[in-house]
């Protein structure tokens, strides 16, 4: 079972920064200023979610652990969900994905979120009450195009 501990301790968000001390130094800054949580399975921590306000919008920012991948679909869900009470509340959330990142493009889409044409980088939660992941198992991530494994919004 996911356990969910907010706010993501400070050692979280280390554990999921890359090994550079400036990096690091920027993102325990970005965790301060954000609301965090850190999901774990059991005691080993999966993913530090950081959300920051950028104007009038939120910006989502993840950092995941090598152990996230066998929990993604759960991770997705769990995105998806609390991306919908965000949306309730009249909030727009987006996130910043490098359009290279085939893999993070997918899983972004597969939470909710939708380009944005005027920002090759930035998409927008836009989701549906219902988000369906046999099309996350159909796709692994290698030699296939995201799209094949999404339906366009």
């Amino acid at each position: 079972m996911l356990r969910v501990v907010m706010p993501a301790p400070p050692s979280a968000v280390l554990e999921v920064a890359p090994p550079f001390a400036r990096l690091r130094g920027r993102l325990l800054a970005q965790g301060r200023a954000s609301e965090t949580a850190a999901i774990f399975d059991g005691d080993e921590l999966l993913v530090v979610a950081m959300i920051m306000a950028v104007d009038a919008e939120r910006e989502l920012c993840l950092g995941f652990s090598s152990r996230a991948r066998a929990r993604m679909r759960e991770l997705v869900r769990l995105c998806h969900s609390t991306m919908l009470a965000y949306a309730d509340n009249g909030v727009t959330v987006m996130v910043s994905v490098l359009p290279e990142n085939r893999q993070g493009r997918r899983m972004a889409h597969l939470a909710g979120f939708v380009a944005d044409p005027d920002h090759p980088r930035k998409m927008v939660f836009r989701g549906s009450g219902h988000v369906d992941l046999r099309k996350f198992e159909r796709v692994g991530g290698r030699g296939e195009k995201p799209e094949a494994a999404t339906d366009q919004q």
